[in-house]
């Protein structure tokens, strides 16, 4: 997050600052500054916006927790978690978070998309977190073309999209993805 001490600007912060929305990003997270990268990116973006957040990482329920301590009001927001089933089967969504059954139902996980659009209204960001553990589960070419059509069908109707990767991974298909973008920031 920005260096409390002096007042300035994470790297995050900085970067999406500069773009004319919509616009689509690139986040570039070493993995001992992913969870300050994360909150850094939703504290950037919930400013004026409402949000929509694809975890594929942790429960929704635990990013909630961890959103509302940093002062990121999660009223505003939709959770749709994509992990939290693998292991608990029969949850149900409820309130700001809808669950897809597993990290493969990529056709699960755009219907949830599309009635999260619906749920919110004015500006718009969707994060989706993140690219390297979706390609743990999906195919090089089934991640590139849910991110081809991420990239293209949603700024179209004026939504910010923010993709988190891991800095650590040299990975060609993640690489192909951050080519979409307007802007890739190393965090």
């Amino acid at each position: 997050m920005a260096d409390e001490g002096n007042g300035e600007k994470g790297a995050v912060e900085e970067g999406l600052a500069h773009l004319n929305s919509p616009f689509v990003a690139m986040v570039y997270v070493p993995t001992d500054r992913y969870a300050d990268a994360v909150l850094e990116t939703v504290t950037a973006l919930s400013e004026g916006r409402q949000g929509i957040y694809i975890t594929i990482n942790r429960p929704c329920s635990k990013l909630d927790e961890i959103f509302r301590q940093n002062n990121i009001d999660t009223s505003k927001m939709v959770f749709i978690d994509a992990i939290t089933a693998v292991a608990a089967p029969n949850v149900k969504s409820s309130g700001g978070c809808m669950y897809v059954k597993h990290p493969t139902d990529l056709t699960n996980l755009d219907i949830r998309l599309l009635e999260a659009l619906r749920k919110i209204e004015g500006k718009k960001f969707l994060v989706v977190d993140s690219l390297s553990t979706l390609m743990v589960y999906n195919s090089p070419e089934r991640m590139l073309k849910l991110a081809h059509m991420l990239s293209s069908k949603l700024p179209a109707q004026g939504v910010d999209v923010v993709y988190i990767a891991l800095l650590d991974e040299k990975n060609p298909s993640i690489e192909s993805v951050a080519g979409m973008c307007d802007k890739v920031i190393k965090a």
